[in-house]
């Protein structure tokens, strides 16, 4: 074999090793979420607004009958299995409940009533280190805990993310029962430790 075949087929072992370390999976630091922080300001300013909406809250037939609606939806979060078939055939009433109380009262009802509903929660859930007491209560609180349990913001039945920000997270996401007024989802596996979802207040 010539000097040149020699060099030839050392430069290819040398090239299938470094190729073949480099398709190694290599160990990385974990990576983290960064955290969101509210501004203290905005989230003071905006729970007055949802104490103010609340307090706007003309209780009428049809609001009675949506907040039934999202209580009983509620109550089966708290108590899995939540079949496929009452899930939809219960969102469906929801949609028809929901769409009479805003024909009979315009947005501002509705809107009224979903910061009715998260004072309400805010109020039984209090710090999340105690059980729902009674039926009405498990209405209340669905399936938040089993929510803030997988993302992270209660630990072992402990709150560790601060009140506001899981206040405004409850606000935009709609997770219970009650909270759900604008149309809710099915609850879903959640990402265990995104606490950055909740984040902290500056």
């Amino acid at each position: 074999m010539t000097e040149s075949g020699l060099k030839l087929i050392v430069w290819l072992i040398a090239a299938s090793l470094v190729g073949t370390t480099l398709a190694i999976p290599q160990p990385v630091d974990p990576w983290e979420m960064p955290s969101l922080v509210l501004d203290r300001a905005a989230a003071s300013d905006a729970i007055r607004l949802d104490e103010t909406l609340a307090n706007e809250l003309v209780d009428t037939a049809e609001a009675q009958a949506l907040r039934s609606l999202f209580l009983d939806h509620g109550r089966s979060e708290a108590n899995p299995p939540y079949e496929r078939t009452e899930f939809d055939r219960r969102q469906a009433t929801i949609h028809h409940a929901t769409k009479a109380l805003v024909d009979e009262q315009g947005l501002p009802a509705l809107e009224a009533m979903r910061s009715s509903a998260v004072e309400e929660f805010v109020r039984v859930f209090g710090d999340g280190s105690h059980e729902p007491r009674d039926d009405y209560e498990v209405g209340v609180l669905g399936g938040v805990r089993e929510v803030l349990q997988q993302y992270g913001a209660m630990h072992e039945g402990v709150l560790v993310a601060p009140p506001t920000a899981v206040r405004r997270g409850l606000r935009a996401g709609g997770a219970s029962g009650v909270l759900g007024l604008a149309g809710t989802a099915r609850l879903g596996q959640a990402p265990r430790g995104a606490r950055g979802c909740f984040g902290s207040v500056s």
